[in-house]
């Protein structure tokens, strides 16, 4: 459930995302198909799709008719689906910055620099300077643990990482326009109470639409917080930004078990209610 809200949802992003809701990350080809019905994807788009993971290796048949991730795969899933602990990560800041200069490492490769771009996004770094990035010193790993784990992800061997200790004429009120922190902190606000507003809404559809808005909305909200770039207090409220996150880890829990019925179940959807009210009244226990 990793997919922006804002932009149609593809065969290749459905399957991933589903992939990561099932027990051992395994999804029948049927369950897939179904799923696709809920979302408007058709069969054959599902089908394609599915040829093409598997040939880029993400994907693969663990039985017949069933596929799971690959290892391949398994550095991007874990970042993704480590969400719910990113907060573990954060120590108290101390005033120092993390940069990873990138000059020298070439953009004519396409593959390769959205690799790049998406393992640096990934850990909170943005572009400060020409081919410098950087962010706050606020994360619990040392400079080789980080760097293994931005390379796993996609950085190139040959970037460079290292601490700056000062950075004249760089302050918080440049950061926060760089990190967009009046964004971040209108999402901190408004996403929880938003998430809370949408599950009565959901009781009163269809079973199939409420699992397809579910998917939607709990899918933009992860993206916000596998993105988000951790930033320490004062440059953000750090507080609103663990209400977000223990908002999204309830309805998440919702989302998924709608979702398990999606892929499992067989012959008519059931009422909405009856799926709904029992994950309801757990998650409220």
């Amino acid at each position: 459930m990793f997919q922006t809200t804002s932009q149609p949802l593809t065969a290749r992003q459905l399957i991933l995302q589903l992939l990561t809701v099932m027990p051992d990350s395994r999804a029948s080809v049927r369950g897939l198909v179904r799923a696709g019905e809920v979302t408007g994807i058709d069969s054959n788009a599902i089908r394609v799709a599915l040829a093409r993971l598997k040939k880029d290796r993400l994907i693969r048949n663990a039985a017949r008719g069933v596929y799971d991730l690959t290892e391949q795969s398994r550095p991007i899933q874990r970042q993704v689906t480590g969400w719910k602990t990113r907060h573990d990560d954060i120590v108290e800041w101390n005033g120092r910055w993390l940069a990873v200069h990138v000059a020298g490492l070439g953009k004519t490769d396409q593959s390769q620099l959205r690799q790049r771009l998406r393992a640096l996004a990934f850990w909170g770094f943005r572009e400060c300077a020409p081919d410098l990035f950087a962010r706050p010193a606020n994360l619990r790993y040392e400079l080789n643990e980080l760097n293994a784990q931005l390379n796993e992800l996609g950085l190139d061997d040959d970037a460079t990482i290292f601490e700056i200790s000062q950075w004249p004429g760089f302050d918080s009120a440049h950061a926060r326009n760089i990190w967009d922190c009046t964004g971040l902190e209108r999402r901190y606000r408004d996403g929880p109470q938003q998430l809370r507003d949408l599950l009565p809404v959901l009781r009163t559809m269809p079973f199939a639409q409420a699992a397809d808005r579910a998917l939607r909305a709990g899918a933009g909200a992860i993206r916000d917080l596998v993105f988000d770039p951790l930033l320490p207090e004062p440059l953000v409220r750090a507080e609103a930004r663990r209400e977000y996150l223990q908002e999204m880890i309830r309805f998440d829990d919702i989302g998924r078990q709608m979702w398990r019925v999606v892929l499992e179940h067989e012959g008519e959807w059931p009422e909405t209610k009856m799926v709904l009210d029992p994950i309801l009244e757990r998650s409220a226990a």
